[in-house]
């Protein structure tokens, strides 16, 4: 399932000219494989009422649920194929569907011995992943590619365009809600069946984690918000004071305790290196600024416990000093001149980091409370909340796929460079790494080898090193690759020498933690989440992970 997600992304990457025959290919490939589906449906269909006695009923919903479920089936076909290949294709496919499903139904007795087995199995996941693919990279319908080509009329049609958009995102977004909410109805009524499923260890875990770090999401995110909307910006003739150590000392100061994640630290210090920043203070921020945040930091303290993230407050801001006084000193970056970047999480982080120029500190937008509200719980929580998803699902998972792992028996210092290797290429903000790293650490991973993590993850991605190299040069973006490789190794042997005996809080017990206030907090930041779906639709929702980006990558423009 995953390659059929991302596989094509990685296809559209290696041949960008092709990307959109790339696209193509794939949708094609995906209603292939819904159409042989068919076929599967049809095979499941005779069998449907020969069910006896305790069995009769299951045997009729299976039969029931094989026919409705050709109503979203048809429905996901044509909302597909219809923008991309016309009306008389997406009819034909629908018409091939119920052809597969009749002849499903009439051979099915031939076509069962050769249609079964685990190759079908791999199969049906692949084409599951392809599906997920072609329709989280599908443009909304009101997306148009020739709005630079209507002359004067541009503003008013990118206007309409935009209101457009809008209303087919809250639409997305209500459907998405009514789903999440069936299957949480689900889950209530057949609650003790879902027991026996081999996936409910995984749910229990996914909920421990989020009842735990629910309080603290909730007071980050409300922190962060009168954070952004009362703390004054740094005025660049304030980071120019001082020597090298000096400005990367303010930079790390700065962005430590700012709320934002990777890919918002990107353009605020691409906007801050176009503005004259100094290169000490302007890599110091880019370190800083996704190692941390207030967020991240009290989500570290139920996860992670209050010693190590104490230690892991003060290793980010040494990390984030070291690397930019080295990296300044050893290579000499000169910025280069190449447009700002645009910010995936809007502006206004922008202008209070960066305001001011020669003039002296200026404060942050006005707008008090309101700001707050809207930095915090909006803005914010749309642009952390599917990291902290995956990061959540991703502990789930690997806590019991680590037990006993060969990672947990490596040597301290094998295992501290294995995990600070790992984290340097992903995507992954501060606050989403921080149940992934409590979970390795909890598998008897050295707190070392986790802190590594938790300082490459952040910090460094591919797009981090290609802004680099296009404001610094290829050299200055390897250097500092390097020096964040050599800072988090170095860190995590130190680590590991004076507080090998460290532990987390232990995961198992998470769920039986349930107190009044916990679950009123996972109630509450669940329905933040919920209305980030609802405002931005489940396709742009998921589109932060991969782009890091607000918007889900068009390929038809």
């Amino acid at each position: 399932m995953l390659a059929g997600i991302f596989g094509p992304d990685l296809l559209e990457k290696l041949f960008k000219r092709s990307a959109r025959q790339v696209h193509m290919s794939v949708l094609v490939f995906a209603v292939a494989g819904l159409a042989l589906h068919a076929i599967f449906d049809g095979i499941a269909l005779p069998h449907a009422d020969q069910g006896h006695g305790d069995h009769s009923h299951a045997h009729q919903s299976l039969g029931l649920a094989i026919v409705l479920h050709r109503v979203p089936v048809a429905i996901t076909i044509w909302w597909l194929l219809r923008p991309a290949l016309g009306k008389l294709w997406a009819s034909l496919v629908l018409a091939l569907v119920a052809v597969g499903t009749v002849f499903g139904f009439v051979a099915g007795g031939e076509l069962l011995p050769g249609m079964g087995g685990e190759y079908a199995v791999w199969f049906q996941a692949f084409i599951a992943g392809a599906i997920l693919h072609v329709v989280f990279n599908r443009p909304h319908l009101g997306d148009s590619p020739n709005a630079d080509d209507h002359g004067g009329c541009a503003h008013s049609l990118a206007a309409a365009e935009a209101r457009q958009k809008k209303r087919e995102q809250w639409m997305e977004g209500v459907g998405n809600a009514l789903g999440v909410i069936a299957l949480f109805a689900l889950f209530s009524l057949e609650g003790e069946a879902l027991q026996t499923l081999a996936s409910w260890d995984i749910l229990q875990r996914f909920y421990g984690l989020a009842l735990v770090s629910a309080p603290a999401l909730l007071v980050g995110y409300t922190l962060a918000g009168l954070l952004s909307a009362y703390m004054p910006g740094a005025p660049l003739r304030w980071l120019h004071r001082g020597g090298t150590a000096a400005q990367a000392g303010k930079g790390m100061a700065v962005g430590l305790p700012l709320p934002i994640c990777s890919c918002g630290v990107v353009p605020l210090f691409d906007s801050l290196v176009a503005r004259g920043a100094p290169p000490a203070a302007a890599l110091a921020f880019l370190v800083a600024t996704p190692e941390l945040g207030i967020d991240a930091l009290l989500l570290s303290i139920p996860l992670l416990g209050g010693e190590l993230t104490i230690i892991r407050l003060v290793v980010a801001a040494v990390v984030a000093f070291s690397v930019a006084v080295v990296v300044t000193r050893l290579f000499k970056p000169q910025a280069q001149g190449v447009a700002v970047a645009k910010s995936c999480c809007g502006t206004n982080d922008v202008a209070a980091v960066s305001s001011g120029g020669e003039q002296g500190p200026v404060a942050a937008e006005s707008g008090g409370w309101k700001k707050a509200l809207n930095d915090g719980l909006i803005e914010l929580v749309d642009h952390t909340a599917p990291w902290i998803l995956l990061g959540l699902i991703i502990a789930a998972i690997a806590a019991p796929l680590l037990e006993n792992s060969a990672l947990t028996a490596l040597p301290s210092p094998l295992d501290v460079l294995i995990f600070a290797a790992i984290g340097m290429p992903i995507y992954v903000c501060a606050t989403g790494s921080t149940p992934i790293a409590a979970v390795f650490i909890a598998a008897g991973v050295s707190p070392g080898a986790g802190l590594a993590f938790l300082l490459t993850g952040p910090a460094t991605n591919v797009t981090t090193f290609g802004i680099l190299r296009n404001r610094y040069g290829s050299r200055v973006a390897f250097g500092f690759g390097g020096a964040m490789l050599v800072g988090a190794v170095l860190s995590g042997i130190v680590v590991n020498a004076f507080f090998a005996d460290l532990s987390v809080p232990p995961l198992s017990e998470m769920h039986d933690h349930a107190t009044w206030w916990r679950e009123l907090s996972l109630l509450l930041v669940s329905l933040l989440v919920l209305g980030s779906i609802l405002r931005r639709g489940l396709r742009e929702f998921v589109a932060t992970l991969s782009t890091g980006q607000a918007e889900p990558h068009d390929h038809n423009h």
